[in-house]
């Protein structure tokens, strides 16, 4: 088949091609679905052709599509925005400034970045965007096959934790969250306290922001996002855990209050509480005053982190991730409501469920206070309840509970086939009624309800499993299953 030059434009080539092979222009925009009009506009040029429109063309004709393909229209493949979005952060322009670089409005600018419906650049306005890319050394045709390879240093600072690295920039001049927002022109903490926890990502001019405060501390951004822990040095790795615990334990160490540790330090005795209880973390500039004052006690800071039980207390064991289950479990066993349970504390209902649900608040998971802490261990042991067992006591209490699910009569007549008793004989081993052992193997009910054991009776079961080496939830399960197997 004849074919035009390899310069001719897209809708010449198109013609020449339908006319060859002796379609007319309204079978083929019958074919294409298209009106015929749109068709004469694509030869004639009056329309470009895009590279969708291409692919449709080429399957219609029966023909490579590369054949309609100009570089304006390869550059319009689906993925032109974030091509266009990489020249524009090249030139490090805001929307509305770079539209006004290619003459366009910030409307249309938005919706080429956005690749909203077919809205593609013209012609016109590409060569415009491959002229500025040139100018900021941007291959075109690179740019097309492998734009991955032009991320700017910004995404890559967001593709990893940038949360550590905003901290330890911050770090770095040793201020709290408030501080560092104000040096950056953020007013408040909030914004850093977000970054930090990433539950928000800064927009790409706070990052310049932080880029120069970076670089003014000598830090190099490409090797803290190649390494996050690049810069991390002793300061970094003393408040990166359980500081606020370090602190007071060395605090402690003094028999001194917060105001009068305060004052060895350089600081009011509120930031030594702020410190303690995890609210912000010590600046660099005390870092050194503490160092000394914990070598003199004969301290090693750096491994401090390695002996977490000489400084950490009963609160500290307490509020890890998951005491919310177990604030939940004491409340439970005291018999409360989350209501009365608040009222005894003297906080509100909201309070206790925001410790239960470990919700997070600006970034940090609320949990109670010590004060709080000693009346909750009060309440505890009023009830009987030993604050030291409470994971045991937890664990038996999920196995109660997957026990009492659908199958748990086959579970204790698959225990009673073990020993292999009659329902009188294993009435009598575990002190319950033969009438008793028959209503739970067939998971009979009392007044409507389910005749449940209870969980003391459990405990018996479990340890009758356990002395014939099976697990109760589980080995009882499989056996009871196996017999009604054989039995069908």
């Amino acid at each position: 088949m004849l074919m035009p030059d390899d310069d001719a434009r897209p809708g010449i080539k198109l013609e020449f091609i339908r006319r060859q092979k002796g379609i007319s222009r309204k079978e083929l925009a019958d074919k294409l679905e298209i009106a015929p009009g749109a068709l004469f506009n694509l030869e004639n040029g009056f329309n470009p052709i895009h590279f969708d429109d291409a692919l449709k063309l080429g399957n219609a004709l029966d023909v490579d599509p590369d054949i309609f393909i100009d570089e304006s229209a390869r550059f319009c493949a689906q993925g032109y925005g974030e091509k266009i979005r990489i020249i524009r952060r090249a030139c490090n322009a805001t929307q509305e400034e770079f539209s006004k670089m290619l003459g366009v409005t910030r409307s249309t600018l938005s919706c080429w970045e956005a690749e909203i419906g077919d809205y593609h650049p013209s012609s016109v306005f590409y060569y415009k965007l491959k002229e500025i890319a040139e100018e900021k050394d941007i291959d075109i045709n690179r740019l097309n096959s492998e734009p991955e390879s032009y991320i700017d240093d910004y995404e890559l600072f967001l593709a990893g934790d940038y949360g550590k690295k905003i901290r330890y920039i911050r770090n770095a001049y040793g201020v709290t969250q408030t501080e560092f927002c104000n040096m950056i022109g953020y007013a408040g903490g909030a914004s850093s306290c977000n970054w930090e926890s990433m539950t928000e990502k800064p927009l790409r001019k706070a990052y310049n922001r932080i880029k120069f405060v970076a670089e003014a501390k000598g830090i190099d951004i490409n090797k803290l996002n190649a390494n996050p822990d690049y810069y991390k040095d002793e300061y970094s790795r003393f408040v990166e855990k359980n500081s606020g615990a370090k602190i007071r334990y060395i605090r402690l160490q003094y028999r001194a209050f917060t105001d009068d540790f305060g004052r060895m330090l350089g600081c009011s005795g509120n930031a030594v509480c702020t410190w303690e209880r995890g609210q912000c973390i010590m600046g660099r500039q005390y870092y050194d005053a503490l160092k000394k004052l914990a070598e003199a006690k004969g301290i090693n800071l750096g491994e401090l982190d390695n002996t977490p039980e000489v400084f950490q207390d009963d609160y500290d064991i307490f509020c890890v991730p998951g005491c919310g289950k177990k604030l939940r479990y004491i409340r439970n066993a005291c018999g409360m409501s989350a209501e009365k349970y608040a009222d005894k504390l003297g906080v509100s209902r909201e309070t206790i469920f925001i410790w239960e649900s470990e919700r997070s608040q600006r970034g940090t998971i609320r949990r109670p206070g010590r004060e709080n802490f000693e009346k909750i261990k009060q309440m505890a042991l009023e009830h009987g309840i030993d604050m030291s067992t409470i994971d045991e006591e937890m664990a038996k209490l999920d196995d109660y509970k997957d026990f009492c699910q659908a199958g748990f009569g086959a579970k204790i007549k698959a225990l009673r086939y073990v020993y292999g008793m009659s329902q009188r004989e294993f009435a009598e081993m575990v002190d319950a009624s033969v009438e008793t052992i028959s209503r739970w193997e067939r998971e009979g009910k009392v007044r409507g309800k389910t005749a449940y054991p209870s969980k003391e009776r459990f405990c018996v079961f479990k340890r009758l499993a356990e002395e014939k080496g099976v697990d109760f939830n589980e080995s009882c399960r499989a056996k009871s299953m196996d017999d009604s197997a054989t039995a069908g």
